[in-house]
């Protein structure tokens, strides 16, 4: 399968409802990402699945929160 990176709109992602209705958080990870995206302004790409026209992030919940709450516009994805 191949892979590619793009950048899109934080607004046209959200978790994935499967991951949101176990609760799956990392609130340590979390914690720990605010000062690094802060700091260094990167962010690991996150993997998202298009499904019914909706984007969803499945790897990088802690990441994707933590962009959000720092107002971060475009994620790598």
């Amino acid at each position: 399968m191949n892979y590619k990176i793009e950048h899109k709109k934080i607004s046209s992602l959200s978790i994935h409802p499967i991951l949101e209705k176990h609760g799956v958080t990392n609130k340590e990870a979390y914690k720990k990402l605010i000062p690094l995206i802060k700091e260094f302004k990167l962010i690991e790409p996150l993997r998202i699945v298009k499904d019914n026209n909706k984007l969803f992030v499945i790897q990088g919940c802690s990441r994707y929160r933590a962009a959000r709450d720092l107002g971060i516009k475009l994620l790598p994805v």
